[in-house]
């Protein structure tokens, strides 16, 4: 789910666009899984588990403003901005821990989360190319991946994630430096 406010700027040269935006976000999952009963134990089954990612990103897409043909020619740092990451690892045996770049992995059968008005203030560079028409988005990124599908032999069990976000932009701002 990809969702968030638009603007749209044009160039004669190439540029750089320093994006400025403050939101605040909602966001809440519940993860859980149950017993997988078509279960066959084999020394590469996996126990299972439920990715949750919740980011902020910009989006960039450009077409030459004098023919209107799409420009692939974009570049960064584009940055991101985790809001939540985790793991949710259903194996019981593995220690937690936090990556230095704040990703969780947590053991446990079932975990909820949630975060309200969040508020985040994003800055995100891009490089949009010359003689060009660009729309430049925030988005806020949604995605919830669970291993272990019904009727999957190789998962002792069956994941569920259900993750959901909202976003009020306060402001959105492009300056353009050539």
């Amino acid at each position: 789910m990809l969702v968030g406010p638009t603007v749209t700027v044009e160039t004669d040269a190439s540029a750089d666009a320093v994006i400025s935006v403050d939101t605040l976000i909602d966001y809440q999952y519940n993860l859980s899984s149950s017993a997988n009963t078509a279960f066959v134990p084999t020394q590469f089954s996996g126990a299972g588990e439920v990715d949750v990612e919740v980011t902020l990103l910009p989006l960039v897409s450009c077409v030459n403003k004098t023919t209107g043909a799409p420009l692939s020619t974009v570049s960064g740092p584009f940055g991101g901005k985790s809001l939540k990451s985790l793991t949710l690892d259903f194996n019981l045996q593995h220690t937690p821990f936090t990556t230095p770049s704040g990703h969780e992995q947590r053991v446990g059968r079932f975990d909820q989360g949630s975060d309200l008005a969040l508020p985040v203030t994003f800055d995100p560079n891009v490089q949009p190319p010359a003689n060009a028409r660009c729309d430049i988005s925030i988005v806020a990124y949604v995605k919830s991946f669970a291993s272990g599908g019904k009727g999957d032999k190789r998962y002792m069990f069956l994941g569920f994630g259900d993750v959901r976000a909202a976003g009020q932009f306060l402001s959105i701002q492009v300056d353009l430096y050539s």
